[in-house]
């Protein structure tokens, strides 16, 4: 298709909306800023400024006030002689008189006397007590005699600190009634700068002024700065100067925003025009737009939901139009006939990862198989070799690397199963209430012997606030706890390995720390990955495939925990399992702990088709007293059962036998009305294996290997 025709419909919504886009501008630029931000404003601070230069008249006006009525004491015959030592009871009658301070309204009265030096008088108007600050005098009237000094006038009023108080003062040269003579000294009269005075400024200023003293520098004195503190107030604020040129006072006028209110009426009337012509541009805008393009794609709503229901991606869409919306349709015809290729592909490819994962379960679950039955046999014959007392010690210890090597080969093949298992999602966790305490000192112990041989300590420690029962999966945390203790052991040659239980934050701690040959701070983050080992000399020196950590990381976090590690290299490591705090509702019945062999009575029926297992289990089994009726298979368990009405106490099933299997001869006897216990065997470690043989009908599980214990 031609260009120009794709661009037919962009053109004509282009127009529509530029053309309301403008008219808006224009209205607002004409009418809007000129009469709100222009006009409004500047009348706003006119007002604003005139109000806050009234205060700084108003101080003017006391100040001078203040002087004028000092002038009144500054001429007084009894002041002259006073200054000149001649009125002794001056002081009594004047100065110590509270009266005298409230007729004056002031707060203090000062003196300099050429012969006396300075005298400071400080009234406190709530006590009625007046006090003489002679140290404050000699600095207050050192600076003022210093100013009128410069400026050459025997009079000054304005604004000081006394007393580490902001006052109005006035200063004035004292002479007697007539004005001639010689001036003895100088009287200064202060009054504080107080709520009282605030409220005077107010009354004659504006209602709202507010005073406050500058603590420091903040500018030059005079500065009016405005602030529009909201919407509907703006304020004003001077710094008014003291007799040194600084900045002291701090006024503030704050004003009602009134001209700003009538500029909110006339922006409404504004806003009531720019409506209507807005709603007319709408409505405009609108039916052309449901003209040239509404219509068109809600057709094609309609055939994408015809698409989206039916999920057929076969069919194509009519192209209606040689403009931007058919250009579209045409693109959605090719984007349908992509993704049906790619969901062609995806479905290809989804079954063959779903044969590769179903594979994969079967490879993972015939090889545990295949391991675990030898693996049966090799523990078991030891196990019965050891319990010969006449073996001698080599031979012991020849048989203990047997037994320790083969549990470090099941360990490896559990860790691979779980990781293959973690990682297609399809391993979980059973909370049962467990004793959580009793479990880490089980796991503690496993390792006593391993620890006393390398002669390190291992020690197991318990807070007192431990629940009695707490619900966890006891599976998944003794495989957490073998892996980690293991490890403490493994890579401690001297000191000790603790592990401690303890609850903090409503969470469970276990922390195994050792003193052991520690990680690198580069290598600490890899630690978690499968099949890291440290690349260094010393731990190249010790054996492992590195699936404990990751699997065990991974338990942790399906049970609603994680775990952590702190190392320092040479110094040892610590490993911290956080795993939710839930109390069991009631503590489960625990059941009486059998301690040596116990002798049994009964018939026992054991199918197994493996001769060198089927053996084994045969002794172990015989050893506790029990009689032994042997089967290779299902159907010569059935034989036994059913056909010769063999009566037994038990059954041992193994679950993969040649002509039929375990679950096929267990459902079989289930049928038949066989209500012993049937307990599975089996070598598989994967958790269908367990589902299964239970929904056969097996009363409980085995797997193998199996021990005496």
């Amino acid at each position: 298709m031609p260009v120009r025709d794709y661009m037919r419909l962009h053109i004509r919504v282009l127009l529509i909306i530029a053309s309301v886009t403008l008219c808006m501008m224009v209205a607002a630029a004409v009418i809007v800023w000129p009469m709100i931000l222009v006009n409004y404003q500047r009348i706003e601070n006119t007002e604003i400024t005139e109000q806050v230069s009234r205060v700084s008249k108003a101080m003017d006006f006391q100040a001078e006030a203040l002087a004028s009525q000092m002038a009144d004491w500054a001429y007084w015959d009894d002041t002259y002689e006073f200054l000149k030592g001649q009125q002794p009871d001056y002081r009594a009658r004047n100065i110590d008189q509270p009266s005298t301070y409230k007729a004056l309204g002031v707060t203090c009265l000062g003196f300099y006397s050429f012969q006396q030096g300075p005298l400071l008088f400080l009234h406190d108007p709530l006590t009625g007590q007046t006090r003489q600050g002679d140290a404050e005098a000699s600095k207050v009237f050192a600076h003022v005699l210093d100013l009128m000094a410069g400026r050459q006038t025997d009079r000054l009023a304005g604004l000081t600190t006394i007393d580490q108080q902001l006052m109005l003062f006035a200063v004035q040269a004292v002479r007697d009634s007539t004005g001639e003579g010689d001036s003895p000294g100088y009287m200064m009269m202060a009054k504080p700068i107080d709520d009282a005075f605030r409220d005077a400024m107010a009354r004659i200023t504006h209602p709202s002024l507010f005073l406050q003293p500058v603590t420091a520098d903040s500018g030059v004195g005079n500065e009016l700065q405005i602030e529009i503190i909201s919407s509907e107030q703006i304020r004003g604020v001077m710094l008014l100067p003291d007799v040194h040129g600084k900045p002291a006072l701090s006024a503030t006028v704050t004003m009602e925003r009134l001209i700003t209110e009538q500029s909110r009426k006339n922006l409404w009337r504004i806003l009531a025009i720019m409506t209507a012509f807005g709603a007319l541009m709408v409505l405009i805008t609108y039916f052309a737009l449901v003209r040239y393009v509404l219509r068109r794609i809600d057709r094609l709503r309609h055939e994408v939901g015809r698409i989206r229901d039916s999920g057929q991606l076969s069919s194509a869409l009519g192209v209606d139009s040689r403009d931007e919306i058919g250009a579209l349709v045409s693109e959605f015809n090719s984007m349908v006939a992509r993704l049906a290729k790619m969901r062609e592909q995806l479905d290809k490819a989804r079954q063959e990862a779903e044969s590769l994962n179903e594979a994969r379960g079967r490879f993972m679950a015939n090889m545990s198989h295949e391991i675990r039955t030898p693996m049966t046999a090799i523990l078991g014959y030891s196990e019965l070799m050891a319990d010969n007392p006449k073996l001698d010690d080599q031979t012991r210890h020849y048989l203990k690397v047997i037994q320790d090597n083969s549990e470090m080969l099941l360990r490896l093949i559990n860790d691979i199963l779980d990781l293959s298992r973690i990682e297609v999602g399809r391993l979980s966790v059973s909370n049962v209430a467990v004793d959580v305490a009793s479990l880490v000192s089980e796991c503690v112990e496993f390792f006593n012997e391993r620890a006393a041989i390398k002669r390190i300590g291992l020690k197991a420690s318990v807070t007192t606030d431990i629940p009695g029962m707490v619900m966890l999966d006891p599976v998944r945390l003794r495989q957490i706890l073998l892996n980690l203790v293991g490890n403490a052991v493994k890579f401690t040659e001297h000191g000790n390995v603790q592990v401690s239980l303890s609850v903090k934050d409503g969470q469970l701690l276990i922390e195994v720390s050792d003193t052991g040959i520690g990680i690198e701070a580069a290598e600490l983050g890899r630690i978690f990955e499968p099949f890291w080992q440290a690349d260094t000399e010393v731990h190249r020196r010790y054996t492992g495939f590195g699936l404990g950590l990751v699997v065990s990381r991974q338990l942790a976090r399906l049970m609603g925990g994680d775990i952590e590690a702190r190392s320092v290299l040479e110094q040892g490591s610590t490993f911290v399992v956080r795993l939710p705090l839930l109390l069991a509702d009631a503590p489960l019945c625990d059941y009486p702990e059998t301690q040596g062999s116990q002798v049994l009575h009964g018939r026992v029926l054991l199918a197994e088709d493996n001769d060198v297992n089927r053996m084994l289990l045969r002794t172990m089994l015989e050893k506790l007293g029990l009689k032994v009726l042997l089967a290779s298979n299902g159907e010569e368990a059935l034989e036994i059962l059913l056909g010769d009405k063999t009566p037994v106490d038990m059954v041992f099933m193994d679950m993969m036998m040649p002509v039929l299997d375990g679950v096929m001869a267990t459902r079989r006897l289930r049928a038949a009305g066989f209500g012993k216990p049937i307990v599975a065997l089996t070598a598989s470690a994967m958790p269908e294996e367990r589902e299964l043989a239970m929904d056969a009908g097996c009363s409980d599980f085995a797997g193998k290997p199996i021990s005496q214990s």
